[in-house]
Order: structure tokens, then C-alpha cells, then sequence
């Protein structure tokens, strides 16, 4: 048995499972039948984002969605973690543009995800994606996850029965040869996988071998979860439709870590505390007769003070809350400055 029956094939029956639409790299293009991609460059499914850009936005023109296409393809910065940053910021937010009625300038944001309704977005999984940037290299991709024709996933399998096929070898080989040889698939990414049989661990880019995570958790499989292999756990928990979107949405940071850009993604115990907290806070901030939202006990290293920004970011958008002012109170000087850079990010 090879790679692909051993980690690869269950790895696509579990997206299918959970709703994914899936189709084979080579049935994408560009020498399909019914191409996708225009030619091996090609890492967004431009098919696949002008429909639902148009769907999401029915009373912009057309002037307006492909102003919106330009944007949210086009790099402005040869740092692909700047520019990883403002495609996500546009993906968050919406993409800013500026058309014309009757001779007269409007101005409008088109929104690219339908976060309040997860099952209105395209997704697709895709394996053995064949891609080369110009003279490069050709490289494939274990499995590509893509929502509305957005490359925003990556996973890499090994065969666990390889020796030389570890489990930091496969985080390398995406890292290092993927991110340098097809920089233009990491513009758009939100999250990187590597796993085989026995382990799964989920992170972002820039994030170091040590901050990948693996993901134990799976709120509808709870009393399951012990009974699943460690990649079926991953693939249901973080990239269920619902759960990818608000990791995406509300998961995610950037900050500058000693004079360089990072980016973050909540580990798994810090998206289900966090939601928690935010549940609670929906039920008690209203009621003038309640007073205390709860407490989240973290242990050392576990990374509460990213969970108490996750819990801002999230809570700023909780139109209940009213705009909430939040304080933070630390025991260190170092975590002020922590806790400052990243807010910053999120402000």
C-alpha cells in the first residue's frame, strides 16, 4: 500500500463526509475536459470566485466584482506574509471598491465569505494538484482545501509506515519547498496540516514545527473523539464548514514579534474556551442581575494570554455587546507588551 491508500484516499472520504464537494487535481485543468485552471499557475478557481462574489453581492455591478477579483488576487508586497495579511484582512472585512450610477461615484465593500451561513460557500477538496510558478518547479500538493475557489488549506500526508517520511519532513517539505517554489498557493493561506495514520498536527505560516497542534476535540463527537484516528479528529474538528469559517474569522492573528510579522492560529482548547466564554457572555452581559461570566483556568504555557485576544476579537463582533470596552489586568510587564502588539493588530 502507498501513500496515497494509506493517508491520502480516508483523508478525502472524511472532507466528503462532512459535506466537501471532491474532485481530483487533474479534473481542475488545465487539460481536463471542463478546466478549472487556465494553466499550472493558476492556484485560485476564478470560475468558482466570480459566482459566489456575485451571489454574496446581487446589487454590485460587474465593474464592482472585478475590481474585487483584481484586489483580492493581486500581491502588493514581495513579503508573502504581508501579503498572506491583506488577503485576509479583505477575506475578514470585505474588499473596498468604487464604481459609477448614473455618473456619479459609490462606494461599497464586497464580501467574499458568507460567515453567518456557512453552507451558502463552495467547498472543495482536491488532491495532487499539480502547480509551477513560471520556470519553477512543478510540486503537488497532498490536498488542497478550497472555499469559494480560495486555496485557504494545505495538507501534506506521509505514509507512516515510511521511516523517512516524518512527520517533520512533511512540515519541511511545505514550509521550505512548497512556500519557495509555489509562494503564489501560501498568498491565500489560512491553515497548513501535516499528518499520516497515527498523528495529524494543524498550523499557519510562519508558525514554527513547535506551534503546530494537534486538534482532540470534536464538539458533536465528543464521547467519539478517543475512538478516531488523530487525522479524523483534525479534518472533523477544524475543518467542519462551520468551525473552518470562525477560525478564519475570528482565530487568526498578525502581530509584529521583535520586528518581524508573525501570524498566529488558536489551538484547538483555545477555539472551544473562547466560544465558551463568548456563549456566556451572550447570556449574562444583558441581564443587569448577572455579574459574572465565568472563569477559564489555562495552565502555564497554554497560551492565555492569546486566548484572552481571541476573546476580544471575537467579542467586538457581538452586536449585543454594544461596542464593549475590555480590560485587561497582567501580573508582568512583559505580557503588557505582549498583550499590546497584538491587540494593536486587532483594533
Amino acid at each position: 500500500m502507498n501513500e496515497m491508500e494509506l493517508a491520502e484516499k480516508p483523508a478525502l472520504q472524511i472532507f466528503q463526509s462532512i459535506g466537501y464537494e471532491y474532485k481530483p487535481g487533474r479534473e481542475l485543468g488545465p487539460n481536463s475536459d471542463d478546466p478549472e485552471r487556465t494553466s499550472l499557475s493558476d492556484v485560485v478557481l476564478r470560475g468558482r470566485l466570480e459566482r459566489k462574489l456575485r451571489e454574496f453581492n446581487p446589487s454590485l455591478p460587474d465593474e464592482a466584482i472585478e475590481d474585487a477579483i483584481s484586489q483580492l488576487l493581486g500581491s502588493n508586497s514581495p513579503q508573502l506574509l504581508k501579503n498572506n495579511q491583506d488577503f485576509h484582512e479583505k477575506l475578514i472585512n470585505g474588499i473596498q471598491v468604487e464604481y459609477e450610477v448614473d455618473g456619479e461615484p459609490r462606494g461599497d465593500f464586497v464580501d467574499v465569505f458568507n460567515f453567518d451561513e456557512p453552507e451558502e460557500n463552495d467547498f472543495l477538496v482536491s488532491n495532487q494538484v499539480i502547480i509551477q510558478i513560471g520556470d519553477g518547479p512543478q510540486r503537488k500538493p497532498d490536498i488542497v482545501v478550497f472555499v469559494n475557489g480560495l486555496p485557504i488549506g494545505v495538507l501534506e500526508m506521509k505514509d507512516p509506515t515510511n521511516p523517512q517520511a516524518s512527520m517533520g519532513n512533511a512540515y519541511k517539505q511545505v514550509t521550505d519547498r512548497y512556500v519557495n517554489d509555489i509562494p503564489d498557493l501560501f498568498h491565500y493561506n489560512e491553515l497548513i496540516g501535516i499528518m499520516d495514520m497515527n498523528n495529524a498536527q494543524l498550523g499557519c505560516l510562519s508558525a514554527g514545527w513547535e506551534w503546530f497542534s494537534p486538534w482532540r476535540y470534536i464538539d458533536e463527537e465528543k464521547d467519539a473523539t478517543n475512538e478516531l484516528p488523530p487525522s479524523e479528529v483534525l479534518i472533523r474538528g477544524a475543518f467542519d464548514k462551520g468551525r473552518l469559517l470562525d477560525l478564519i474569522q475570528n482565530f487568526v492573528l498578525y502581530a509584529d514579534e521583535d520586528g518581524q510579522l508573525g501570524k498566529k492560529l488558536a489551538a484547538y482548547h483555545q477555539f472551544y474556551a473562547v466560544n465558551n466564554a463568548v456563549e456566556s457572555s451572550r447570556k449574562v452581559v444583558p441581564d443587569p442581575d448577572e455579574d459574572r461570566i465565568g472563569l477559564v483556568w489555562h495552565t502555564q504555557g497554554s497560551g492565555k494570554s492569546l486566548s484572552m485576544v481571541f476573546y476580544a476579537k471575537k467579542i467586538k463582533r457581538e452586536s449585543s455587546m454594544k461596542n464593549p470596552t475590555l480590560v485587561f489586568l497582567t501580573d508582568r510587564n512583559d505580557l503588557d507588551d505582549q498583550l499590546e502588539r497584538v491587540i494593536e493588530s486587532i483594533s
